[in-house]
């Protein structure tokens, strides 16, 4: 296990490295200047039905609107009680800050960042995965 420490908080996030954790849901997000979109099962069980989010959101710059695309995932995730989850996202940038690999000099994304180690809090498991965009399921639907 890795952990991860949040740089604004006294809070570990654990992060496995090589095992995959029981149950895991993954999340896709994407973000662009006016919306999000957030790729998602209705539930944990396999089979669950794909439900797929766009949300218009005010405009801002890209990596701000990856940022929302993420807190937007969370508010999902927590809505349908979901407890161990993976956000994968194609903003390397974004995914890598998160892990604490990049450091976050913008202060409106540094804001941002500090809503999404908020909103963690909750879920039993929660990791970021970067993923190419071609791969991203959420960045097809965004125009």
């Amino acid at each position: 296990m890795a952990l991860i420490t949040c740089p604004n908080c006294e809070s570990l996030f654990e992060i496995p490295e090589y095992e995959e954790v029981k149950d895991t849901v993954d999340i896709y997000v994407d973000g662009s200047m006016t919306a999000v979109a957030v790729v998602l099962p209705q539930t944990r069980f396999i089979g669950s039905p794909i439900i797929k989010l766009v949300f218009p959101i005010e405009k801002s710059t890209v990596n701000e609107g990856e940022y929302r695309a993420v807190l937007e995932a969370l508010r999902e995730a927590k809505e349908r009680g979901l407890r161990n989850i993976r956000i994968l996202g194609d903003s390397q940038l974004v995914i890598y800050q998160l892990l604490g690999r990049y450091v976050i000099n913008e202060p409106r994304l540094q804001a941002l960042a500090d809503q999404v180690w908020g909103k963690v809090f909750g879920f039993d498991h929660v990791r970021w995965a970067w993923t190419p965009r071609e791969y991203n399921k959420a960045g097809k639907l965004l125009p």
